[in-house]
């Protein structure tokens, strides 16, 4: 089996103005696509058997992974996990609504959640770098401003 970048499942734009199309585009076609090469080329030199293992099963199995290559496998396979699963935390026009240990948490670190994200929003437009993006983060979250 080999490794393949998976689709976006939305389009590049489709998160603006909170993440720009541009960083999305980097992040999936050149970050993300680079986990997936590097598994593959690290998988070439590996058994047979185990070039066929999806990326979570690599994961937890990297006792498995033969020593020269258990780093390289270790690392493009959490990266090309933890990007496929970024990708789906995420959801165009998704509204929010919090119950819970979490809701509880940020009404009682900010007032509620509209004031969390208006400090999280104002918190990130402030950071940039050399592209014009920024991450703002807060111990309960992280977000991907341009």
């Amino acid at each position: 089996m080999t490794h393949l970048l998976p689709p976006l499942p939305y389009a590049v734009s489709a998160l603006e103005p909170y993440i720009a199309a541009h960083s999305m585009s980097v992040h999936h076609g050149q970050h993300h696509a680079a986990y997936v090469k590097a598994l593959n080329l690290a998988l070439e030199k590996a058994p047979e058997g185990l070039q066929g293992k999806a990326a979570h099963w690599l994961l937890i199995n990297l006792d498995k992974i033969p020593e020269n290559i258990r780093t390289a496998v270790g690392n493009n396979a959490g990266g090309h996990l933890n990007h496929s699963l970024f990708w789906h935390s995420m959801s165009p026009g998704a509204g929010v609504s919090l119950k819970g240990p979490l809701a509880e948490a940020i009404d009682q670190a900010f007032g509620s959640l509209a004031e969390f994200k208006a400090d999280f929003e104002e918190a990130g437009q402030k950071l940039f770098d050399r592209d014009g993006s920024g991450w703002s983060s807060h111990p309960m979250a992280m977000t991907h401003y341009r």
